[in-house]
């Protein structure tokens, strides 16, 4: 009872203080000296309080990254990213009629459409101690000459360049930002996500639960990512502690260059983020909600959420249904060269054909080949199971070969499809004839140049197509004799 009490004084306090509610098991406090004490909800098991206050105000009072701060703030960044995250209100009654249940190829279930529509950043905020002993930074100036002998110039835009690659463009949590869910040993959880720095990517690794920032295989400058002690979550976004601040060099670019990036469709959309669509519920998403992605007024997109017994991966997909046609901006890529396009499905009988069209014009996108029937599987290619014992190395790699010839391949190695949640039995995907990647297209990609992809729909009626993920290969990659490109 007396638990009770606490925590019925704990919320009233809370709501005196402005402090917004959300659901969690726990109240926390922040205690002098960053000491936390949690107090167990008994009857009021979905209320916590976060701090209603900026994420850069938050930051100005963490005595760990005060040199961090005290640059964001001498750059402008903290006054562009509260204004930045003024966003346009959001009328979702009037679509309250589309919250219904809906029948895709992949499931049946009850759709909500999202309330809010939020803006938001993730800050990885490099401690004092570690500016220090890496860098030799131990002030604001120290500060700019070191921006300066990474990006040259003029030291205020270096100093903003080096922060800016340190914000991700939408708001997350650090444990949101990769997921196990379809992973599979020996493949590691990883993310691309697009920062401030203009034409940049970031890379997450979760590497045992433990986040890193740009990890090369060498380990070399592996940079760990964790919690601050000090309360770090806010309407605006959050920020987390690193060990040492990613360089988005020419190094940098060349290492991901070097290897195959894949990216969730999940993570091209930084709006289904910002309101944490994942791990929440499925939603039908009206075609003027996002902003990141281009749709006609005869488009609505449903997103599945992420589930283990999900065929795709990560567990879950972006559908494209209607008379739909819907253009989306791609990441740029890293380095200059030629680069394969692939895209991966999972095929349905019910699936769409639509025809893809790609370039650095929206306006004016120019067709990929004849257009993609995602119900296409692996019966009528020259594929092979890629773990089945009964087949040698050498039938493997011929059948991969040949099914490149088509312009396909196998799902990659160690992300599996969980059918039987009960066993924990499932397909890994290069096992299953249904999870497949298309290559779209091989071309040469410009580094400084912004690219889109649209896919419209070329059946009457309602035929969805879903977006599962896409990958960015370089030719040093793909078309590598000495170290040929891994089936993960």
């Amino acid at each position: 009872m007396k638990q009770l009490y606490l925590t019925l004084l704990l919320v009233m306090a809370g709501l005196l203080a402005g402090l917004q509610t959300v659901k969690a098991q726990k109240v926390v406090l922040h205690m002098a000296g960053n000491q936390k004490v949690e107090y167990d909800i008994l009857q009021l098991d979905s209320i916590t309080f976060v701090d209603n206050i900026d994420v850069c105000s938050q930051m100005e009072h963490d005595a760990e990254c005060s040199l961090f701060y005290e640059a964001l703030s001498a750059t402008g960044l903290c006054e562009f990213i509260n204004k930045s995250c003024i966003d346009k209100p959001w009328d979702y009654s009037r679509y309250l009629s589309c919250e219904k249940e809906y029948h895709l190829p992949s499931f049946s279930q009850y759709c909500h459409i999202p309330k809010t529509r939020g803006k938001g950043f993730t800050i990885m905020a490099c401690t004092n101690d570690a500016l220090l002993s890496r860098y030799g930074i131990n002030d604001l100036q120290g500060f700019y000459d070191f921006a300066l002998s990474v990006y040259g110039g003029f030291a205020g835009d270096a100093l903003k360049k080096l922060l800016s690659y340190c914000i991700i463009d939408r708001k997350s949590t650090l444990e949101r930002l990769t997921t196990f869910c379809s992973f599979v040993r020996p493949s590691v959880p990883m993310e691309w996500y697009p920062t401030l720095l203009p034409q940049s990517l970031l890379k997450i690794t979760n590497v045992g639960l433990q986040m890193f920032l740009n990890l090369s295989g060498n380990h070399l400058d592996e940079i760990r990512v964790f919690e601050p002690n000090a309360p770090h979550v806010s309407e605006n976004g959050s920020y987390y502690l690193t060990d040492g601040l990613p360089l988005y060099s020419e190094e940098c670019k060349s290492a991901f260059a070097s290897e195959r990036m894949r990216m969730d469709f999940y993570t091209l959309i930084p709006e289904l983020e910002n309101v944490r669509m994942r791990f929440t519920n499925s939603f039908v998403i009206p075609y003027d909600y996002l902003q990141s992605i281009a749709v006609s007024e005869n488009t609505y997109l449903v997103y599945e959420d992420s589930r283990e017994t999900s065929p795709f991966y990560e567990g879950d997909c972006l559908w494209l249904c209607g008379r739909y046609e819907a253009t989306i901006k791609l990441p740029t890529v890293p380095k200059s060269g030629t680069y394969e396009v692939r895209l991966g499905y999972t095929a349905m009988p019910n699936n769409g054909i639509c025809q893809i069209y790609f370039g650095s014009n929206p306006q004016a996108l120019a067709p990929v080949g004849i257009p993609m029937d995602f119900r296409q599987n692996a019966e009528a290619l020259p594929w092979l199971p890629q773990e089945d014992a009964s087949y040698t190395d050498e039938q493997k790699s011929e059948s991969r070969k040949n099914m490149r010839n088509y312009g396909f391949m196998n799902g990659p190695d160690g992300i599996v499809y969980i059918s039987n949640p009960d066993t924990r039995q499932g397909t890994n995907f290069c096992d299953n004839p249904n999870t497949l990647r298309r290559i779209i297209l091989r071309q040469e990609l410009d580094e400084h140049t912004q690219y889109y992809l649209r896919f419209k729909s070329v059946i009457d009626g309602d035929s969805p197509i879903c977006l599962d993920y896409i990958e960015f290969v370089h030719k040093d990659v793909y078309d590598n004799s000495e170290i040929p490109e891994d089936i993960y």
